[in-house]
């Protein structure tokens, strides 16, 4: 039996939170969760960047193992990662440490963030929506960008976050509790996963279970997409290549391809892989 408590920030965002109730949810039966690290006898700590640093160490001052959860690499702050990632018996993220440093020896998992089971293809809901974009920064997002592109080819950016009232082909939607994303998410051709430098974006995976196709920066945090979704060069004019992919209506994943998508997505398939490599 493993006692676990997990540290995440309370005040960031409903992904991290969907990560969280995901671990709890599909972990396996011989981790009991501690609502206090004082009884816990390994402590796992999500990592977004430098803030975290002083209750990791904090965490291993007091003599308990660590599990580290990487959210961030580039964006993270000055976080000398060889050092860190040594002291977890386990380390896990969407980003692979192990290209990034050819010398790093640790125990260390690369996996993709999942998808929930209450997200489902609808096939009576009619892919009548172009796109859905989610975010709160235009720029670092390209909704902008987006939009422009959406204007130029005559079609809808349908966008939940931040509203942004960018014009008349800008349709936001608020809170959308969990039947109403699956729905959304149903009735979308592409889902917008654009945000530069890092990421995942978890909107992606979860469109891809409602059958909508990720559009996604060429950047190596991205590559799990790579046989599922549309890439876009941020080296290159963003508008452009989003407006050629507006223009076109991409394919439905039959049911092969769901099959592969699910087996790599799914949070029960995650989850369990992930945990069985605590030592």
């Amino acid at each position: 039996m493993i006692k676990l408590f997990e540290y995440q920030n309370p005040s960031w965002g409903t992904a991290f939170k969907r990560i969280s109730k995901a671990f709890h949810d599909y972990s396996p039966s011989n981790i009991q969760w501690k609502e206090y690290a004082g009884s816990a006898d390994v402590v796992m700590v999500h990592v977004v960047g430098t803030g975290e640093i002083p209750i990791i160490e904090k965490v291993l001052k007091a003599g308990r193992k660590i599990i580290i959860v990487a959210h961030i690499y580039r964006t993270g702050g000055n976080i000398d990662w060889e050092t860190l990632l040594p002291e977890a018996i386990l380390s896990v993220s969407f980003h692979d440490f192990k290209s990034y440093f050819p010398n790093l020896n640790c125990n260390f998992y690369s996996t993709p963030w999942g998808v929930d089971n209450t997200i489902i293809y609808d096939m009576n809901i009619p892919k009548t929506r172009k796109i859905l974009s989610t975010g709160y920064v235009a720029d670092t997002e390209c909704l902008d960008k987006l939009y422009q592109a959406c204007v130029n080819t005559n079609n809808f950016m349908y966008h939940t976050g931040k509203n942004f009232e960018f014009g008349e082909k800008y349709v936001h939607i608020p809170w959308l509790n969990d039947q109403g994303f699956n729905t959304m998410l149903n009735s979308v051709q592409y889902t917008s996963c654009l945000r530069d430098i890092e990421g995942f974006e978890m909107m992606g995976a979860e469109g891809l279970f409602c059958g909508a196709r990720p559009i996604v920066p060429d950047l190596p945090t991205y590559d799990w997409y790579e046989d599922f979704g549309y890439y876009v060069d941020m080296q290159k004019d963003i508008v452009k290549q989003l407006e050629d992919l507006l223009l076109l209506t991409p394919p439905v994943p039959k049911e092969d391809e769901m099959q592969r998508i699910r087996e790599l997505f799914d949070w029960k398939n995650i989850v369990p892989s992930i945990f069985e490599r605590i030592p």
